[in-house]
């Protein structure tokens, strides 16, 4: 199981990338749930997962974060790329290491605002 992790970075402990579907599994399960999900409803992404995930799923994801709790989300992604137009995936390590001790994501976007980026 270990050969489907991706390591990332250098940052130790950096929780290992866990790709469970290929891309577009969602919308290509059912694109109505799909629109509806990426439009914020929470439902329609309840039940669009649920159609999806199974237990071993959920253990994978688990296991991937070893009982960490993960600060970057995709929502700071999202806003960091709409933001500094590239992706965050392209940041160094010690770049990263700046993420590791706020206690939220309002925390992390406001010293990156206060920094002036």
């Amino acid at each position: 199981m270990d050969s489907i992790y991706a390591k990332r970075t250098t940052w130790v402990d950096f929780p290992p990338i866990l790709v469970l579907y290929a891309l577009n599994t969602l919308r290509n399960l059912d694109e109505d749930l799909y629109i509806q999900a990426k439009s914020g409803n929470e439902l329609s992404a309840i039940k669009l997962l649920t159609q999806l995930m199974t237990q071993k799923d959920i253990a994978s994801i688990k296991h991937c974060l070893q009982g960490k709790s993960p600060i970057i989300a995709p929502v700071l992604a999202q806003w960091w790329q709409n933001e500094f137009h590239f992706p965050l995936e392209y940041l160094t390590s010690g770049e990263l290491g700046h993420f590791k001790k706020p206690k939220s994501l309002d925390e992390i976007r406001n010293r990156l605002i206060e920094a002036g980026l």
